[in-house]
């Protein structure tokens, strides 16, 4: 059973590295870039780390309890993103070579909700297995 959470942590991180590799890139040509601050490989280090604590804790929320560890892990992972958002907003340490930082938040925003919402469109796959 963890085989299949665990392969679901490792599937999440891979398709939402993609999406951010997509966005960073197009983002970097288009606005402002901030791979000073944020290289590409720092950022798909920290969705496969935490694609599969994401999916260890799942696996235990489930174990411990079985009717609604799945709901309480959801509702708990929507909150600890919301949360995260307030890191980038607050940043003000920037490099004084670096411009447009007003743009920073704007930019890392939207890659805070990338693995979640991978994870919640692709977890009712190990419920489905588990039927």
């Amino acid at each position: 059973m963890f085989k299949s959470y665990f392969l679901l942590g490792l599937v999440v991180s891979l398709i939402s590295s993609l999406g951010a590799a997509v966005y960073v890139t197009k983002y970097y040509e288009v606005m402002a870039n901030f791979s000073l601050i944020l290289p590409l490989w720092k950022i798909i280090a920290t969705y496969f780390t935490v694609g599969l604590s994401v999916s260890g804790l799942c696996f235990l929320s489930t174990r411990l309890a079985p009717k609604f560890g799945t709901i309480i892990f959801n509702i708990v992972l929507v909150f600890a993103t919301l949360c995260s958002i307030l890191l980038p907003i607050m940043k003000e340490d920037f490099p004084e070579t670096l411009e447009m930082t007003e743009f920073y938040p704007g930019f890392v925003i939207p890659l805070h909700f990338i693995l979640p919402l991978f994870w919640l469109a692709l977890s009712p796959i190990i419920k489905k297995n588990e039927n």
